[in-house]
């Protein structure tokens, strides 16, 4: 008997609802969830614990320069100091993590830093090598995190610099895409994790809609005496 052909007198029970349901191509379909993440950063008190545990003046240093610029730990430690424009007040990554180049503004803090560091005859090396000049991620090991343990700062990691940097910023009522944009993130999906820090900034924007109905009730009503 040929397999493929089947007796139209065969009973063939018909689906069950539960096996249609189970069939569902729309159940695979996996929902798309707002971003999330980590976002720990450092309290006024516990920055100053951090300085204060820093073994010396060049160690607070770099701790003020990531702070104050959001670098990655790879941005900071491959800066050279050809892409150091002192009179622009710009640092430049050449490449950043989401394969752009990044122009960053510097602080008067940050710049003054920079100003005051010895400068090496080639303009390849290193701002910040370590004893044989190449990039120093021992520090970010090492002094970094045994200052962390001395100051008795709990769940704080390096790369948590960089999210003190953007959550500062969006404290300070900086909207999301000059964030994204400072800090060399991909999309505005990858900040959103701090709007919620700046409801003072959002409190002002939603409080334009009654000023805007105050200006309505004050305004003369056409055709009225």
């Amino acid at each position: 008997m040929d397999p493929l052909l089947v007796s139209p007198t065969l009973d063939i029970p018909a689906p069950s609802s539960s096996s249609v349901r189970k069939r569902n191509p729309v159940s695979k379909i996996k929902l798309l969830r707002e971003p999330s993440g980590r976002v720990r950063y450092l309290t006024d008190e516990e920055e100053g614990r951090l300085m204060a545990a820093l073994p010396t003046e060049a160690d607070r240093q770099r701790v003020t320069i990531l702070l104050q610029t959001g670098f990655r730990k790879s941005e900071f430690f491959g800066l050279r100091w050809k892409d150091v424009d002192l009179r622009a007040g710009v640092l430049t990554i050449l490449r950043s993590k989401n394969g752009e180049a990044r122009h960053v503004p510097m602080t008067s803090d940050v710049r003054g830093i920079l100003s005051r560091l010895p400068r090496t005859l080639g303009s390849s090396f290193f701002l910040f090598p370590n004893t044989v000049g190449t990039r120093d991620f021992r520090w970010a090991r090492k002094t970094f995190l045994a200052a962390v343990r001395a100051a008795k700062i709990d769940d704080f990691r390096f790369h948590d610099l960089r999210h003190t940097f953007a959550s500062r910023l969006a404290m300070e009522g900086v909207d999301l895409l000059a964030i994204k944009d400072l800090g060399g993130w991909k999309s505005l999906a990858m900040v959103q994790r701090y709007a919620h820090l700046s409801p003072a900034h959002h409190r002002e924007a939603i409080e334009r809609l009654a000023t805007r109905a105050r200006v309505v009730e004050a305004a003369p009503v056409a055709g009225a005496e």
